[in-house]
């Protein structure tokens, strides 16, 4: 497989800014988070970031104490992370 790509669930309903593939989902590692808009009711959804650049929380009106409190837009993974093996 190729092991240099992201996965990224894009929803045929939603409207992306072209800056996120740019600048956000290309440069994606291991996982990458970033805020949603319009999602809930909410203006915005968005993940806390601390100091060291962990999220420590999730700004999110749904269910905000689920441990991955976030839209499905709001995340990609890098491939190589679906072929890794934890040992």
């Amino acid at each position: 497989p190729d092991t240099e790509a992201v996965l990224y669930f894009a929803d045929d309903d939603n409207s992306y800014d072209l800056r996120l593939f740019d600048q956000c989902i290309r440069n994606v590692k291991r996982l990458g988070v970033w805020p949603v808009g319009l999602v809930g009711g909410a203006w915005v959804e968005a993940p806390k970031v601390g100091k060291n650049g962990r999220i420590e929380a999730w700004d999110v009106l749904f269910a905000p104490r689920r441990e991955f409190a976030t839209d499905m837009a709001g995340f990609a993974l890098h491939i190589k992370e679906l072929f890794r093996v934890r040992k």
